[in-house]
């Protein structure tokens, strides 16, 4: 029986490898969130999408590149379908694209070919959260809808059509003046939207290696924000990851003091991949 006092990572690690029973959740969740209480809900989902990114990020770094070729190998023997990760439209405000996608992207969708159930169990109590989140509630006899949780953001119920637009990052790097950066003015107009183009498509640790080569955290720093922990804040909801995950793969960058965090083995990439537009 869990007790309130339970350890919530020994919790969320008992979640990850499916060892606990769906009616302990159901009552551990009750008790931690005070009869799910929303606010709490909602404490309880971000602190495990963190503990989510890092279990994930930690296991893909045991892969090795030869894992990969097998894996592909082996489906194209058997002539299946390789997964590739969905890349994001990018539109202006009139909806016309701002880079123009192959029918599919180049990027291996690493999990749906090497560990498609690795993490289910994971995926079942987050949806689990967000349902319960979701659930309209009664007060003195009303129902009141609440506001929607749609991939950790809060979606009022009458901007639902909206919410397209958060996930719009080449509009938030254009207002943070990113196209005036030295590196970035030097490429051409294609090649900028090539560069943008593979920031979106790469994870979090290859995303803030590429920024702070082309001087873009530095700048920020210095010229939009007063703090270090506002930029972590920014750049997290740029990217849609968490302010403790930018603040370690930045601060890896310098000196590597959590092996969780792989920002500092994109330095050589990055600044490959930038070589390669010009």
């Amino acid at each position: 029986m869990i007790e309130n006092n339970y350890p919530v990572e020994l919790f969320f690690n008992k979640i990850r490898h499916c060892e606990i029973a769906k009616i302990e959740i159901y009552n551990f969740v009750e008790l931690l969130s005070d009869n799910f209480n929303r606010d709490k809900l909602m404490i309880i989902l971000d602190d495990f999408e963190f503990y989510l990114f890092n279990e994930k990020e930690e296991f893909e770094s045991e892969l090795s590149h030869q894992d990969i070729i097998n894996a592909i190998n082996e489906l194209n023997e058997k002539k299946k379908d390789i997964p590739y990760i969905k890349l994001i439209d990018i539109k202006d405000k009139n909806g016309k694209p701002l880079i123009e996608h192959p029918e599919k992207s180049n990027i291996v969708d690493l999990e749906k070919l090497l560990f498609p159930y690795e993490f289910f169990c994971c995926y079942q109590f987050k949806n689990f959260l967000i349902k319960k989140i979701n659930t309209p509630v009664k007060d003195n006899d009303e129902i009141k809808v609440p506001d929607r949780v749609e991939n950790n953001l809060v979606i009022k119920p009458e901007r639902l059509s909206m919410k397209i637009d958060r996930h719009v990052i080449e509009d938030q790097l254009r207002k943070l003046n990113f196209l005036d950066l030295k590196l970035v003015k030097d490429l051409e107009v294609e090649k900028i939207k090539e560069l943008i183009k593979i920031l979106i498509q790469n994870k979090l640790p290859y995303q803030i290696a590429m920024l702070d080569f082309l001087g873009f955290l530095k700048y920020l720093e210095e010229s939009h924000f007063r703090t270090k922990l506002e930029l972590h804040k920014a750049l997290a909801l740029i990217f849609k990851s968490h302010e403790r995950a930018v603040r370690g793969n930045i601060n890896n960058l310098v000196s590597i003091k959590e092996k969780r965090y792989t920002s500092h083995i994109h330095m050589e990439i990055v600044k490959r991949d930038y070589l390669l537009l010009k």
